[in-house]
């Protein structure tokens, strides 16, 4: 069909030259690398449990089971690019994965889909001028068979392989070759923004300026924005049905779209903050319990860990949930993320707490006041306002890498020698990373901190 009837305008109706059209939205999608973007979300939109691409030599094969399409709709898979209803937004994904297709060298092309009951089955050289075959496509899946035209350099495994760090959120589990891509990890706290859902996680530089929000549509993350947020920066995820996509129908357009999320974000952050704190207070003795184990010190400190060597009874045991390697695991997340909040927190304090007021009604600037921060020496704990009042009682912070009862420090010069003074192991910080020392030297000031090692 070269054209399509559109609205109508005056005494007539404008028409769409509709092949002018579909080579002009193919010209907006994304490179190579973003092939098999939309085949993902399609296959998210349908229900699929997996989605499979197989690459042998010139031929390509994209299969994914849920929800079948229809007859009419693989007739006229673009449809959706030119219908004013509202049509599924599976359909869309489905025409961006065509048009992603088109762009490519192909000699012959065969789509068919179906229910397991019924089904259709299409073949040609051109996917505006489609033929329907006879044969019935009987099994739940949709299925795109393609083979490019002789010396075509595609690396189409390259583009399925791209996938990998952009799998989020998603139910379908993608393989390429028979290999399964692994989706990305993502923990943090829930929240309602502006009709969005968003998952908010410390970010692992607290003490960076910009926050990173990775806006992920249908299983596929978009693309990474920056902003500034109160509080302090955060790693987060933002998704929901209603992101809208540009012309590449792979992006996500920024703007005014996103402005009533990124408002709400900005709000809860002290929300987010105050979660934080009360966590952090909770944990506290379970967190400094793991800190004293010595095995378990390195994921204070951001080293990582060496793999275990285990014999064939340890391996036994781990597999039945018996083993201490079951336990150290779970003690190494717990430890992981406490890592995460302990240092966002130390960061949240930085310039946001110049002095302490008890009338203050503000509650998670009272939590900010009193979480706990630093580890002292003694096995304690040290919040921003006992670091505070450390400060004007001895002019520093002592710091020291070691733990123990009772310390030396060395005040000033005098004329008879250096003039001493002896500290409990609760009035010192006990810094078992390196990056304590950075930490309390970015909250306090060097001026303010004296390491006693």
């Amino acid at each position: 069909m070269a054209e399509e009837e559109g609205t109508f305008v005056g005494g007539g109706r404008l028409r769409v030259d509709r092949k002018a059209a579909l080579a002009k939205l193919a010209a907006f999608q994304l490179g190579e690398r973003d092939l098999f973007v939309p085949w993902v979300r399609c296959a998210e939109l349908s229900g699929a449990k997996r989605l499979d691409v197989s690459v042998t030599g010139r031929s390509l094969r994209v299969e994914f089971d849920g929800a079948g399409f229809t007859a009419d709709e693989l007739a006229d898979p673009f449809q959706a690019l030119f219908d004013d209803s509202d049509a599924p937004r599976r359909l869309g994904q489905l025409a961006a994965a065509l048009l992603g297709v088109s762009r490519l060298p192909v000699k012959t092309l065969r789509l068919c889909s179906g229910d397991g009951k019924r089904g259709a089955v299409f073949a040609g050289k051109d996917l505006e001028a489609l033929t329907p075959l006879p044969e019935l496509w009987t099994p739940a899946a949709t299925a795109l068979s393609v083979e490019l035209k002789a010396g075509a350099v595609v690396d189409v495994e390259r583009a399925a392989l791209a996938l990998e760090g952009r799998l989020v959120l998603g139910k379908t589990a993608v393989s390429v070759n028979g290999k399964v891509l692994e989706a990305e990890r993502v923990r943090g706290g829930l929240y309602e923004l502006g009709g969005l859902r968003a998952l908010l996680l410390a970010a692992e530089d607290p003490f960076r300026e910009m926050s990173r929000l990775r806006l992920v549509v249908d299983g596929v993350a978009a693309q990474t924005i920056e902003l500034a947020t109160p509080w302090g920066p955060v790693d987060a995820v933002l998704t929901g049905p209603d992101l809208p996509l540009d012309a590449s129908l792979s992006r996500v357009v920024e703007g005014k779209a996103l402005a009533p999320a990124l408002e709400a974000l900005h709000a809860k952050m002290r929300d987010f903050a105050g979660s934080m704190a009360k966590v952090q207070a909770r944990e506290a003795t379970q967190t400094r319990r793991l800190l004293l184990d010595s095995s378990l010190r390195g994921v204070w400190g951001g080293e990582a860990r060496p793999a275990s060597r285990k014999g064939p009874l340890e391996a036994f045991l781990d597999r039945l949930g018996l083993g201490r390697g079951v336990g150290l695991a779970r003690d190494e997340s717990i430890l992981e993320e406490a890592v995460l909040r302990t240092r966002w927190l130390r960061a949240a304090c930085k310039g946001r707490l110049v002095d302490y007021e008890k009338e203050d009604d503000d509650p998670v600037r009272k939590a900010l006041w009193n979480v706990p921060l630093f580890l002292t020496a003694a096995g304690g704990w040290f919040s921003r306002r006992g670091l505070k009042e450390c400060i004007s009682q001895c002019g520093t912070v002592y710091l020291s890498k070691n733990q123990g009862g009772v310390f030396t420090a060395y005040l000033h010069q005098t004329a008879a020698g250096r003039k001493s003074a002896m500290l409990r192991g609760d009035q010192v910080v006990w810094a078992p990373a390196p990056r304590d020392l950075d930490d309390l030297v970015a909250l306090m000031g060097e001026p303010y901190v004296t390491p006693l090692d």
